[in-house]
């Protein structure tokens, strides 16, 4: 248990990103967790996000300085075998506000592939496989344009897409040539996992983004007498005393 202040907390969240808004939504669920979430960039309640943020045009949100880590770079193309590595480096937009990367990456939706899945699980990673991480990809999501077994209705992100009568030419000719080598028209790239075109679900409601703060840290959430959320707090280290923090 740690404490800021005069207030206890049985769970510490460091980082208000995609995998921390749910914990913290998730945790405070129930009444008896006490949760305190950390995010070292600023903290934008809803409906208080800045237009860049929502804007569908995303080098807006990845490229603007107040919303990204400063300084981050990475080398994005595989390693040249024992050739010496002159890789260029090239900045790499990490998120810095609430919701992390998700309040400024490109809002595609894409899962991983059932074989992925069955490949993580024949090595070793019990609780893994496709039929077991299925659920909760139903369950984060609300498909605005597909349903059946493999989507959900009532999760917290909405899913989008943009069909062909909204293809600017330039796509529709691109993926007419690609139906012409025999490509399908998927539709649906969350259901069917081979090579084929689709439009991208996108997480997305009425043109604007829904990233993981947005989906998981709504008003009421914030609400919770037992979640306390804490902006522009960068966390320098952790200084324990045995277990406890």
């Amino acid at each position: 248990m740690a404490s800021a202040g005069e207030k206890h907390f049985d769970y510490v969240i460091i980082g208000a990103g995609s995998a921390g808004c749910v914990l913290a939504s998730r945790l405070t669920e129930r009444s008896a967790n006490n949760v305190l979430l950390l995010e070292a960039g600023k903290d934008y309640t809803p409906g208080t996000e800045p237009p860049e943020i929502h804007n569908v045009f995303v080098t807006s949100s990845k490229g603007h300085a107040k919303l990204i880590w400063p300084g981050l770079s990475a080398t994005f193309l595989p390693r040249p075998g024992n050739a010496p590595d002159g890789r260029p480096r090239r900045r790499y937009n990490q998120g810095r506000l609430m919701g992390g990367s998700s309040s400024v990456n490109g809002m595609c939706s894409n899962r991983g592939l059932p074989s992925d899945f069955a490949d993580w699980e024949e090595r070793g990673a019990t609780g893994w496989g496709w039929d077991d991480v299925l659920p909760f990809y139903r369950k984060l999501e609300s498909d605005s344009d597909f349903d059946g077994p493999l989507h959900g209705k009532d999760g917290p992100i909405i899913l989008k897409r943009h069909f062909q009568d909204r293809w600017p030419g330039f796509t529709r000719a691109a993926l007419d040539a690609a139906e012409a080598e025999g490509y399908p028209d998927l539709r649906d790239q969350n259901a069917f996992f081979t090579d084929g075109y689709f439009p991208i679900a996108m997480a997305n409601r009425n043109g604007k983004r829904v990233s993981a703060a947005i989906g998981y840290l709504t008003n009421e959430v914030r609400a919770r007498p037992n979640l306390t959320i804490m902006g522009e707090a960068q966390v320098e280290r952790l200084l324990f005393d045995g277990t406890r923090v």
